[in-house]
Parts: C-alpha cells; structure tokens; sequence
C-alpha cells in the first residue's frame, strides 16, 4: 500500500520495497530492509499504462488519496468472489509471489 512512483523502476523492471503502510502510518518494512521485487513485462505494462499523477503512491483513490486497509480488504474480497475462491484475504498475497 505504501509502493510510490519514485520505487518502480520500469527499466530495469523491478519494484523497490523500503516502506510500509499499517492502518494509515508509513514505517520501513517489517525487517527495516529493502528488497527488491522482479516485474513481468506483463505488470511492467499495466504499471505504464495505469500511471498517474493524482499522487505519489501506486495506489490510491480517485482523488489522490493513500488507500486505507479497509478499501483494499473490500478490493481483495469481490476479486477472489469474481475468481471463485472461496477463502480470500490480503495477507494471502504475500504468499502467491
């Protein structure tokens, strides 16, 4: 949630992971490391295409603002109800990379 422009690299096809954002405060990650996250050429071109200037974080609302852990529950829900899975939930993305 806490991803801004400035750390994707579309380049070198990679994401910078160095911050993190729990209930609407931004920390360095949960080991205080920065890692690095390889993108498909696929995502690399989603990212491209979805580039936007209402902020500085990836993701956020229409208008500019950071998104809130509940609006990203809600997301993550109706898409595992679109895809048919029935248990879903946020922390399960960690785990899908």
């Amino acid at each position: 949630m806490a991803l801004e422009w400035s750390d994707v690299d579309l380049a070198k096809r990679q994401l910078r992971v160095e911050r993190s954002d729990w209930k609407g405060h931004v920390t360095s990650t949960k080991g205080g490391r920065v890692r690095y996250v390889p993108l498909t050429a696929r995502l690399a071109a989603g990212l491209k295409e979805h580039r936007h200037l209402r902020g500085a974080r990836v993701l956020c609302q229409r208008n500019g603002l950071p998104l809130t852990q509940k609006i990203v529950q809600d997301y993550v829900r109706r898409a595992a109800r679109r895809a048919q899975i029935a248990k879903s939930g946020v922390h399960r993305l960690r785990h899908s990379f």
